[in-house]
């Protein structure tokens, strides 16, 4: 078979049919889940609109936007590995926003590629960015009930498995070419969850002083996906 034969009637005739079975099997829980992604774009309105000056950074945050939406159409497609893998992507983007907004100078550089930008994963295995030290820059002690840094580390060590095909993770142990499958998806959909409130906490650190004149109603849904992860209280 050709290769452009196959891609048509294999692989883009099945992932259309795992798509539209995906739709089919979501329940009002799930529905209600994947509006979460709505938050994601409160912040980068708002985040434009506050620090005009410093709208140059936002792409990160816009493509960790992008990856957000990405992993949803690779996992309802049926490649729950590459959705997982994508999601990953978009915590490390959210933290790089969040470190070059805090470090201007470092992000021209980044934009002019004169110099090595620091890995997310140095940010996060070295422990040197988000930890309760840098928190405490921002939010109040007893506004802090857990440490963030420890909360990302898991979900990044987790996600990881992913990218580097551990065999637990591997997806073509179970099926190939893609098939829906309700246990991967409502794990998949589980992380997503988990990587958007974490994504949230992690503006809300940052920006904390600042959600108060965020409009209230785009405030109030940031606000419950944060309390999810029970680690800032808002």
């Amino acid at each position: 078979m050709k290769m452009e034969n196959y891609l048509k009637k294999v692989i883009l005739k099945k992932t259309n049919q795992t798509f539209e079975q995906t739709l089919k099997n979501l329940n009002p829980k799930d529905q209600q889940a994947l509006t979460s992604l709505n938050t994601y774009f409160y912040w980068k309105d708002f985040l434009n609109k506050t620090f005009p000056l410093d709208n140059k950074v936002i792409i990160l945050l816009d493509e960790a936007t992008f990856d957000l939406v990405s992993s949803l159409f690779n996992s309802f497609s049926g490649f729950y590995r590459q959705g997982m893998i994508s999601l990953r992507s978009s915590l490390e983007l959210t933290e790089l926003y969040v470190y070059y907004f805090d470090h201007p100078v470092e992000f021209k550089y980044f934009l002019h590629d004169r110099k090595k930008r620091p890995l997310p994963s140095e940010l996060i295995n070295k422990g040197s960015f988000l930890t309760k030290k840098y928190c405490l820059l921002f939010v109040d002690k007893n506004k802090l009930k857990k440490e963030l840094h420890t909360e990302i580390e898991k979900t990044y060590k987790e996600l990881s498995f992913y990218v580097h095909g551990r065999l637990g993770k591997l997806q073509t142990l179970n099926t190939f070419p893609v098939n829906f499958n309700k246990r991967a998806f409502s794990n998949f959909l589980k992380e997503w969850q988990r990587i958007i409130f974490l994504g949230n906490t992690i503006l809300a650190v940052r920006f904390y002083k600042k959600i108060n004149i965020m409009d209230k109603t785009k405030r109030d849904r940031i606000c419950s996906e944060i309390k999810k992860l029970n680690i800032l209280e808002v």
